[in-house]
């Protein structure tokens, strides 16, 4: 016998449903959550792998990056002052 919610002609639910519905939404959660952490932590060992096997590492490359383009915008600005005095700097407004 299906238990209901309900008498009468009023809405009424399968309770022995929702119940099954409830259960299979939550293993399927708990599926998920488990296939996010094995997935998670087989990126997490592959990045670990690959910064490992790196010639220079990570934070190395950023301080060289950095100084690059700290030299090249001194040169653009060193280039831009040096500019002779006869060129426009900025384009005529019309």
């Amino acid at each position: 016998m299906k238990s209901t919610v309900g008498s009468g002609n009023q809405f009424t639910v399968d309770s022995r449903s929702i119940i099954i519905g409830g259960t299979l939404f939550g293993l399927g959660v708990g599926a998920c959550i488990a296939g996010i952490a094995v997935s998670g932590s087989a990126m997490l060992a592959a990045v670990h792998n690959w910064i490992g096997g790196m010639d220079r590492p990570p934070a190395e490359l950023a301080r060289g990056t950095w100084t690059q383009a700290k030299a090249a915008a001194t040169a653009a600005q060193q280039a831009w002052t040096d500019a002779t005095p006869d060129m426009p700097r900025v384009p005529a407004a019309r």
